[in-house]
This record gives structure tokens, C-alpha cells and sequence, in this order.
């Protein structure tokens, strides 16, 4: 398995290829190394509880994958509700929402 932060670096990679011109990729790449580094639990160390949307990291040949999805206390799933075929390594939960409205 490679480390977290090759992951991200495969990850910001792929994103400037697939989304050229988007300005927050590099934002979105740190933190989600942050998150990496700090907050994210192992599913063989334990699940989520059931029905709560959390970050997923899916488990690929080289290259990690970052979703919202829900474990249901059988099979992953996702926010449609159908049942997610690829493999779940690492979750975390989901940040609060900010309490103050937008402009």
C-alpha cells in the first residue's frame, strides 16, 4: 500500500487533468491530506454507525478515491441508497455544517 501522502499527490494529479482550470484543487488536495494524516479510521479497526454519511476512501490498485457514502450495518452504500461494489479501506466523518448563512 502507498503512503497518504502519495496518494493525495496521485489524486491532485488526476483532479488537474480531469477538472482543468478548477482553483481549488490544490486547497482540497491538503486538506484531504490533513484528513488523512489526523482523522481517518480504518474499517478493520471499526465501522461507522449506521445511516451517518462519512468520507470513504476506496481502495484501488494505486490510486485512492474519495466519496460520501453511508455504511448500512451490511454493505456500503451510496447517497442514492444503491449498494457501492468497491472496496471501502478508510471513513471519517463528515464536518458539521457551517452555522452562519451565506450572503
Amino acid at each position: 500500500m502507498i503512503d497518504s501522502n502519495s496518494r493525495i499527490e496521485q489524486l491532485r494529479a488526476q483532479l488537474k487533468v480531469a477538472l482543468p482550470g478548477w482553483d481549488d484543487i490544490d486547497p482540497l488536495c491538503d486538506l484531504a491530506l490533513r484528513g488523512l494524516e489526523a482523522q481517518w479510521v480504518s474499517v478493520e479497526e471499526r465501522l461507522p454507525s449506521t445511516e451517518h454519511l462519512v468520507w470513504s476512501l476506496l481502495d484501488g490498485d494505486a490510486v485512492a478515491e474519495m466519496d460520501r457514502r453511508f455504511y448500512d450495518g451490511k454493505v456500503w452504500r451510496y447517497l442514492d441508497g444503491s449498494e457501492s461494489d468497491l472496496r471501502v479501506s478508510h471513513w471519517m466523518p463528515l464536518p458539521p455544517a457551517p452555522e452562519e448563512k451565506p450572503c
